[in-house]
């Protein structure tokens, strides 16, 4: 079974590390012209492919705030993995 309470857990811990690690094969550099919101969807696109109630990506735009570095943008990518509509994707 692909998604219950212990796979869950794991798969969530799994995806955090691999967005936490400086080796991640993710790409976390910004776009220099890319506003918070550009990339926060940015995010939400590559990552869910559809879309996510405007609550939610209020979260992840707060999360960003006005920072849109590598870390920054690592921050919001945990978070989205950690949304149930990422799970389900």
């Amino acid at each position: 079974m692909w998604i219950n309470t212990s796979t869950l857990f794991h798969r969530y811990n799994a995806c955090v590390n691999v967005t936490g690690s400086a080796a991640a094969a993710v790409d976390f550099r910004p776009d220099a012209s890319a506003s918070p919101q550009q990339i926060v969807q940015y995010w939400i696109d590559r990552l869910i492919s559809r879309p996510i109630a405007q609550d939610k990506k209020r979260v992840l735009l707060e999360a960003l705030g006005q920072r849109t570095g590598s870390d920054a943008q690592r921050r919001v990518v945990q978070l989205i993995v950690s949304m149930p509509e990422y799970q389900l994707c």
